[in-house]
């Protein structure tokens, strides 16, 4: 018996215990900042990582809730906790079928309050369907 949960406690500890299939590669000459959430609205994001970027050269209060950032040229893969085909899941349970991909150019957010750059529209959102997904191998190129 103690073999037998040993070797049950070594599968479950070798799964993953994320979805990194998703990758963004950067191809704009911006340092990006990215949200994903399951609807187009900006005002109702639901952010899985939640991560504060401030600068010295921005305002004290300059606050935005994202996934990550990525610099010019690079890529980056972004993971949603959970076992299996999360990803699949999050974009089956979207407004239409479709990830949301909200990008903010990074000095943008430094320089103005989050209000500002939402009231604004300074962002851009790139919505992407579950065929699209999968059809490019589950990476999208933000040009």
């Amino acid at each position: 018996m103690k073999y037998f949960l040993g070797f049950l406690l070594g599968v479950i500890s070798a799964c993953d215990m994320v979805d990194d299939k998703l990758c963004v590669i950067n191809e704009s000459n911006n340092h990006i900042v990215l949200s994903i959430d399951k609807d187009s609205l900006v005002e109702n994001e639901i952010v899985y990582s939640v991560k504060v970027i401030e600068s010295d050269q921005a305002r004290s209060d300059t606050i935005v809730f994202c996934v990550t950032e990525i610099r010019p040229g690079q890529s980056k893969k972004i993971a949603l906790p959970g076992i299996g085909n999360v990803w699949k899941r999050f974009v089956t349970d979207s407004e239409d079928e479709t990830l949301n991909l909200f990008v903010f150019n990074r000095d943008t957010i430094l320089q103005y309050d989050y209000e500002t750059v939402i009231d604004s529209k300074m962002y851009d959102l790139e919505q992407i369907t579950l065929e699209e997904l999968r059809k490019n191998n589950w990476t999208i190129k933000y040009q």
